[in-house]
């Protein structure tokens, strides 16, 4: 099983993690490439003052990077691993938060949540999956060697080569130093090899384009992407026009990272966001 933590109020310290308090039901958090659960303190934190939090070390990070950690063969096979932390912890719905890489895990626990368990996602710029197939072979092969140099020249280097991303530009106007150094901490604290194992088994080039698919959500889904991180603006507003149910935030002179970029904004719509899913009901 893959490596969790729950966090809960106190007042629920009893409780079983199925008991649903009147402030709604437990949320599974879902971190992004190059990090851990870790990563996500700051929102599980804020979350846990109401609300049961999962948090989980995703395939080859923090602490799930030992061989039965290492077995799933694709990204659809991690989301039934998913599911069998919600077994474990006889957690009968939840909702599912995923930010970028943890975002695309999510959708796909979506695509094969036969049990009916996730009540609402919320997804901090991620994507439904390249649906070019000639796009999505290109990525397979950036993503292999991304894994290759990562081995050959260690983690310090990779992590450089990330960071210089223009993806993440606009954290270095809005983050603070502590932040940033933080953010660096847990990026080091990774492995070659599991990074290689992600980037090669659940990476972009090898997740289903589940774009076409969305229609079958029947529940709301929350899109929340920065201004300044033009790509997945667009990439929201196609995936808007499949869902059924579905609200989009866009946090302006930020880019990919919103909860750290834009905290006070972030957590506004996270908190009303986790509210309103709570409430809702098909009419």
């Amino acid at each position: 099983m893959l490596n969790f933590k729950v966090s809960r109020p106190t007042e629920l310290d009893k409780c079983s993690l199925s008991h649903e308090s009147d402030k709604g039901i437990p949320i599974l958090l879902l971190h992004g490439f190059l990090s851990d659960m870790s990563s996500l303190d700051q929102i599980a934190s804020l979350l846990s003052k109401q609300y049961t939090v999962v948090q989980v070390d995703l395939p080859g990070f923090g602490q799930s990077v030992e061989e039965n950690h290492l077995q799933y063969q694709s990204i659809d096979e991690i989301a039934h691993a998913l599911d069998d932390i919600r077994n474990h912890l006889s957690i009968e719905q939840w909702i599912v938060f995923g930010y970028s890489m943890g975002g695309r895990v999510a959708l796909s626990y979506a695509m094969n949540d036969d049990n009916r368990s996730i009540k609402g996602l919320i997804l901090e710029s991620s994507h439904a999956g390249i649906q070019d197939n000639y796009n999505r072979l290109e990525r397979q092969k950036i993503d292999e060697e991304r894994g290759r140099n990562a081995i050959e020249k260690g983690i310090e280097s990779f992590v450089a080569d990330w960071e210089s991303l223009p993806l993440f530009q606009s954290q270095y106007e809005n983050c603070s130093v502590d932040q940033l150094e933080q953010q660096r901490h847990n990026r080091l604290a990774q492995g070659v090899t599991g990074l290689n194992y992600a980037l090669v088994h659940y990476g972009s080039g090898v997740m289903p384009s589940y774009m076409d698919r969305l229609n079958m959500l029947d529940y709301p889904v929350v899109l929340i992407n920065g201004s300044l991180d033009k790509k997945f603006v667009q990439i929201h507003e196609r995936m808007a026009h499949h869902l059924k149910y579905c609200s989009v935030h866009t946090v302006k002179n930020v880019g990919h990272s919103i909860h750290m970029e834009c905290r006070e904004k972030f957590d506004t719509i996270l908190l009303d966001s986790i509210k309103a899913i709570n409430q809702w009901k098909i009419t």
